[in-house]
């Protein structure tokens, strides 16, 4: 079990992933978003557009910056707003044929 990503709920910060992908995922469309609870296996139902970063055909991945995350009022504000709680980070990236949703895991707000 990985530990969970941990940050602060009153301020806002971009969170790095890495995506394993047989081929370039950079140019699909990637999307984030958070369910309440560490047991949730409900999907988001909102999505927010990340950013690639890098494509490392020797490691078969890529990273990502999720859009900011945390307190709605903090400044910047987060685009995905938390209060201090648990949830579960969810990935989602479309393609033209195909749309996989992803479970990143833990995120810690406190």
């Amino acid at each position: 079990m990985t530990s969970p990503r941990r940050l602060p709920a009153t301020t806002s910060q971009k969170e790095l992933v890495r995506i394993y992908a047989d081929a370039d995922p950079t140019g699909a469309t990637i999307e984030f978003g958070v369910t309440t609870g560490p047991l949730s296996s409900a999907q988001p139902s909102s999505w927010v557009a990340g950013t690639w970063d890098t494509w490392t055909a020797a490691a078969s991945s890529a990273t990502s910056l999720t859009p900011l995350i945390g307190s709605a009022t903090a400044t910047p504000p987060a685009t995905i707003a938390v209060t201090a709680g648990t949830y579960r980070l969810w990935v989602r990236i479309s393609t033209g044929t195909e749309r996989p949703v992803i479970d990143l895991g833990l995120l810690e707000a406190y």
